[in-house]
């Protein structure tokens, strides 16, 4: 990444509401809770410090996370929406970071390989650019955000993510074409948890 300096933020203060009663990001990957495993390759990508906004059932992620060397921000105000969520973590960023990789805790296949791509990209434009990944045409998940946006992102309001200003900003951005599907593959329902286990196995599993 050269002299650019990213942190990272995720996302982790839902209440699984369409999970009929379970926390989603403690259903195992691989033998990991969801949420350690998408912790585990941000830090191994290289964003730090990596910070985790809890909401619902902030106890239980951070016993999930206690042998995970990530930062915590609680949000109060989760039920409020994602916006509410991204603002907490971005008032916990340290001064000097020159952009912020925000993502999902409920995207267990994204990999260290592909998080370098992205980081790869925010570098190589000089840290001014907003980058993110596209797989087969569709725009996914996680963005990194330069600074300069930090404050229109920490305006947003309601259960709206930072992509509305991907979308308000779209000529200053950075598509990285990527060959995994992971970084369109969350976790809402069942269903989607039982596809994502099944799509462990198929997925490019690369460290570096």
């Amino acid at each position: 990444m050269g002299s650019v300096k990213v942190s990272a933020l995720v996302l982790a203060a839902g209440g699984s509401s369409r999970m009929r009663g379970a926390n989603k990001l403690l259903l195992p990957i691989e033998g990991l809770p969801m949420i350690a495993t998408v912790c585990g390759a941000v830090l191994n990508a290289g964003c730090k410090p990596t910070i985790v906004i809890t909401g619902f059932d902030p106890t239980a992620l951070r016993a999930a996370l206690q042998s995970v060397n990530v930062r915590f921000a609680h949000n109060p105000r989760w039920q409020t929406g994602m916006s509410s969520s991204i603002k907490v973590g971005l008032a916990a960023l340290p001064e000097d970071a020159d952009g912020v990789l925000i993502a999902l805790a409920d995207m267990p296949l994204v990999t260290v390989a592909t998080l370098k791509e992205l980081l790869a990209g925010f570098a190589a434009g000089g840290g001014r650019k907003i980058v993110y990944p596209v797989f087969d045409g569709a725009q996914g998940n996680p963005v990194l955000f330069p600074g300069k946006y930090f404050q229109e992102i920490a305006a947003l309001t309601g259960d709206r993510g930072a992509k509305a200003v991907l979308q308000r900003h779209a000529n200053d951005a950075t598509a990285v074409a990527v060959a995994t599907r992971a970084v369109i593959l969350d976790c809402d329902e069942q269903e989607d948890y039982l596809k994502l286990q099944a799509s462990w196995e198929e997925e490019p599993r690369a460290a570096a």
